[in-house]
């Protein structure tokens, strides 16, 4: 049984009607539980089958543990990759994505999207994935000569733009579907060039 497996017996284990209540539970339940739900959105988001019914259903039940973790994991292995100094990169990185994510979602709103201010946040949060595990990957391999690190950042970028296409056809439909891309896709752009500078 894999660690996913694993995931999803704790995660049925917990929903029978007798669990105690989280505040009591252990950190380790906690963790695994977050961690099950981040696992299930990544799931949602790359692995999208669901009808329009179902795929409200799962936008409208945001998670912000997910986004929060791949926003800090970004900006930290941009920091830790760039020349300039480590304070100063993380800030600015992380006021781009707040500014960023924040335009996005208010052409939600322009574009009459039903969709909240933080299940916005959530929903773009997820799609920066790929871009977060390209950044992860190029601070980790830093020493490796740019053409080797190249092809891994231009598919993360290729995966994100690809997964919010998916999702702006969902969310606006075909007739309005370039004016929701646009911005996110302008988003992702930015955050792979952060990569391909530091």
């Amino acid at each position: 049984m894999n660690v996913f497996e694993d995931m999803e017996v704790h995660q049925q284990n917990k929903a029978k009607p007798n669990r105690s209540n989280s505040l009591n539970e252990d950190i380790s339940e906690t963790l695994m539980r977050d961690l099950f739900n981040i696992f299930n959105k990544l799931k949602f988001f790359y692995q999208n089958t669901s009808n329009d019914k179902d795929f409200e259903k799962e936008i409208k039940d945001y998670d912000m543990w997910g986004p929060f973790l791949f926003f800090l994991f970004f900006a930290s292995a941009i920091s830790f990759s760039s020349a300039n100094g480590l304070e100063t990169t993380f800030s600015t990185i992380i006021l781009f994505i707040i500014f960023g994510v924040s335009v996005i979602v208010m052409n939600f709103k322009l574009m009459k999207i039903q969709m909240n201010f933080f299940a916005g946040y959530a929903t773009i949060g997820y799609l920066m994935f790929p871009l977060t595990g390209a950044s992860i990957f190029n601070a980790i391999f830093h020493f490796l000569p740019f053409f080797l690190k190249f092809p891994v950042i231009l598919l993360a970028l290729f995966a994100s733009l690809k997964i919010s296409w998916n999702l702006c056809l969902k969310i606006s439909g075909q007739q309005n579907v370039f004016l929701t891309f646009y911005p996110i896709s302008l988003f992702n752009i930015c955050l792979s060039f952060f990569i391909f500078y530091s």
